[in-house]
């Protein structure tokens, strides 16, 4: 497959540890280690457990059990709040928001620990809901050998669009985490089509050299190394493709401030572009 980057610009325009499994009352206890679960997507070690925040990031493992159940943290306030998916053998089976503190949430009941079942836990709103992902618990069973990733990558860099800001809301509905939902975007719709992983980086309001609101800095080349908590991300996964869809914000960030010009967003555009090639020299 030949590889690339494609850029599209609107202007109008784990740390690997050994797997271990604790017995409780409830049922067998593991961590979100490589060992045991497949991430996919951006995400950053918080001692056993990982944080997420970005749309699309996704836990994904096997088990043989009767039930599965997952801690899971947040420091959002609300009205805002996390948001999650669940998917097993590849069917929904029920989206359910994070509250602020620590929980333990039922991601499947019902199972035959005779057969082995695929769960997807999948983050679906914005980056700055960020959530800490703790112990599995399962319960009548245990955790099986993950699933193989699908060998292909595509990264997508964006903004609102991307991010599919609002795509569940109906025309007399107000876009909020409910009805932002990643899952419905044309990235993971794109990679299933490609039959790839999704790397999706992507914050509504963002440009490529200023923000909605007419300022500069911040911004997603700004932000493009860092995990949604902050801190440095490794580049470690190589992208088959990378699409950057950016700048219908700067065109509105244009509109707020008068001295930014096509010209501050053309040059912003390939100095992005430029430092997409060195990180991914083969993308």
């Amino acid at each position: 497959m030949k590889k690339y980057i494609s850029f599209i610009i609107a202007f109008a325009l784990l740390i690997c540890t050994v797997a271990v499994s604790v017995s409780s009352a409830e049922g067998n206890e593991y961590w979100p280690t490589n060992e045991n679960v497949r991430i996919i997507g951006r995400y950053s070690v918080s001692g056993d457990a990982v944080n997420v925040g970005y749309g699309l990031t996704e836990l994904n493992f096997n088990v043989k059990a009767e039930s599965v159940t997952c801690t899971i943290s947040t420091e959002q306030e609300a009205p805002a709040a996390p948001y999650f998916a669940v998917y097993v053998n590849g069917k929904l089976t029920k989206k359910f928001k994070v509250n602020k503190g620590e929980a333990e949430y039922t991601l499947a009941s019902g199972l035959s620990s005779s057969k082995t079942t695929n769960i997807r836990l999948v983050k679906t709103n914005e980056r700055w809901m960020i959530a800490k992902i703790g112990k599995i618990t399962v319960a009548g069973g245990e955790i099986a050998a993950p699933s193989k990733a699908k060998g292909k990558l595509i990264e997508v860099i964006g903004d609102s669009i991307s991010a599919a800001y609002g795509i569940l809301a109906t025309d007399t509905e107000t876009a909020d985490d409910l009805t932002t939902d990643a899952t419905y975007g044309y990235a993971k719709i794109l990679a299933d089509k490609m039959g790839a992983d999704v790397n999706l980086v992507a914050e509504s309001g963002k440009g490529i050299y200023c923000n909605y609101n007419g300022e500069a800095g911040k911004t997603m080349p700004a932000i493009y190394d860092k995990n949604p908590d902050g801190t440095a991300y490794s580049h470690t996964a190589e992208p088959d493709v990378i699409i950057v869809n950016l700048g219908t914000n700067d065109v509105y960030g244009m509109c707020v401030n008068k001295e930014i010009t096509k010209d501050n967003i053309t040059a912003a555009a390939k100095e992005f572009i430029a430092k997409l090639r060195e990180v991914h020299k083969n993308s």
